[in-house]
């Protein structure tokens, strides 16, 4: 593989308050029925409470299959969201789709979400970090190649944002490449999940589709075919050797 980089208990109830104990040593028998009929009272509610329950367990309302159709149907989803991420971006897939780069919604350097990719245009995604050494060997020797042209389809997903890839670039003296970074956390964790390494490179042709994932960093040689992507110059890399 190619290098990468990020490789009590409860208190006692108190006491009743002893009133009206001088006058009263031993309970009156009509005390003892008003008692006694609290007490009825009391347990016949804790039955009832109990029949209640227990109807709800054995017949429940009609509403509850609706609610938990919509439920199992919103962890299906999410279960097939983590399958489709837990492997790279098949290659053929649109790049805009989910099993594509669609579940990762993103922003440009001036905070407007935007699409990852422009339909009918080759491009490089780039999934870069600010911390990873190895992106920005790559993008120093993209610089060295492009020599002052324009990058102008390399689209930069920085897992800290945009803001944070812009410093990358210039210090590579890389123009005209596009900064993204995820709109959102759970973006940048779906980002991290798929995309274990940084950088990785991913290639989309002019229909949308992805043409194929590079991840780490091989060197210039290997990755020319991708910067001429990058600068304009092919509709998609060489296929990998």
């Amino acid at each position: 593989m190619e290098p990468t980089d990020r490789d009590e208990v409860g208190a006692a109830p108190a006491p009743e308050p002893n009133t009206d104990v001088a006058s009263s040593p031993t309970p009156s028998r009509q005390g003892r029925f008003g008692r006694d009929l609290l007490m009825a009272v009391g347990g016949g509610a804790v039955v009832l409470s109990a029949v209640f329950a227990l109807r709800d367990r054995i017949a429940p309302p009609p509403a509850a299959p609706a609610a938990a159709a919509t439920g199992d149907a919103v962890l299906n989803e999410a279960a097939e969201t983590v399958i489709a991420l837990a492997q790279d971006a098949p290659q053929g897939a649109p790049a805009k789709s989910r099993q594509g780069l669609g579940a990762f919604p993103v922003r440009n350097a001036d905070g407007a979400t935007v699409p990852i990719v422009n339909d009918g245009e080759p491009a490089i995604v780039m999934i870069n970090s600010r911390t990873c050494g190895y992106c920005k060997m790559a993008l120093r020797d993209l610089g060295a190649y492009a020599n002052g042209r324009d990058a102008s389809r390399l689209r930069m997903l920085t897992l800290e944002g945009a803001a944070d890839g812009l410093p990358m670039l210039q210090a590579a003296n890389i123009v005209g490449a596009v900064p993204l970074g995820p709109a959102t956390s759970q973006a940048q964790v779906l980002l991290t999940f798929r995309y274990r390494g940084t950088p990785t490179f991913v290639a989309v042709d002019a229909e949308g589709r992805i043409r194929g994932t590079m991840p780490g960093y091989p060197g210039p040689e290997r990755l020319a075919s991708w910067f001429d992507v990058m600068l304009g110059d092919r509709s998609a890399p060489l296929p990998a050797n």
